[in-house]
């Protein structure tokens, strides 16, 4: 497994830096940590494959000698994805990413690549034999079945959730918007992409349902992808350790 995230380092007390970007929000200065964590198949972490970090000039990464240009983190995935497949082309790797990475043109772009990306974007037109919808309605007609029960630690105490676990396909059509909100490029027609819905609920007694919808080619049993999906939890242990173990924005 491959987890693909982004992370923030605040060094807004840093004043003798020269190479600080705005990051988080207008009155935060630092820089972007993104990397690729190797994860075995038994859920063990074993490194990052790709460290990038951005600054005022770019991006310094590790699998290349010269500054690579900044242009979006999607662009930073997709480029993540060629470099771990390159690296290790003996093994069947599933790349794990959170629903910022839900971006239609990224998901053509490692359609030949296995992945569980996390959806964002339910309002997404999709087609489900010929029929044009969206796909939170698409999702919203998933049966779900019950799956066993999860016990989720929040804060000092221990709940219970009872798991349900439905699946779906739709295709999507439409184009890809990357950076049309922000004017840099023009919405990009691409080809047919049918796409494995994964959807899970975790049910707590007297609370608000909890729910993942989950964007993959994986062929293995819908709890199966669902366990798969929580290994990407690792990446947030590993900016942790960096973070505040290491302390690092310090």
């Amino acid at each position: 497994f491959v987890a693909h995230d982004v992370s923030v380092l605040n060094f807004s007390g840093h004043q003798a830096k020269q190479d600080l970007i705005p990051v988080g929000n207008d009155r935060t200065y630092g820089y972007e940590l993104y990397q690729a964590l190797l994860i075995s198949s038994e859920g063990k972490p074993l490194g990052a494959a790709v460290t990038e970090l951005r600054n005022n000039q770019g991006l310094h990464c590790s699998h290349s000698a010269q500054i690579v240009p900044f242009t979006d983190h999607l662009e930073q995935t997709e480029r993540a994805v060629e470099i771990t497949e390159r690296l290790l082309p003996d093994r069947e790797l599933v790349h794990l990413c959170d629903r910022e990475f839900d971006d239609l043109k990224l998901l053509r772009q490692i359609r030949t690549r296995l992945s569980v990306i996390r959806c964002q974007h339910l309002k997404r037109r999709v087609k489900v034999h010929g029929d044009d919808r969206s796909l939170q309605q698409q999702v919203d007609r998933v049966k779900l079945e019950p799956a066993g029960q999860v016990l989720r630690r929040q804060e000092s105490k221990t709940e219970h959730y009872d798991l349900w676990v439905g699946e779906t396909a739709v295709t999507m059509c439409g184009p890809s918007v990357r950076g049309v909100a922000s004017k840099r490029r023009k919405p990009e027609p691409g080809e047919a992409l049918p796409v494995r819905v994964v959807v899970s609920e975790l049910r707590p007694p007297g609370h608000k349902t909890l729910r993942w919808v989950l964007l993959t080619n994986l062929q293995d049993p819908a709890l199966q992808v669902v366990e798969s999906y929580l290994l990407r939890w690792k990446i947030e242990r590993l900016f942790w350790l960096t973070k505040l173990g290491f302390r690092l924005e310090e």
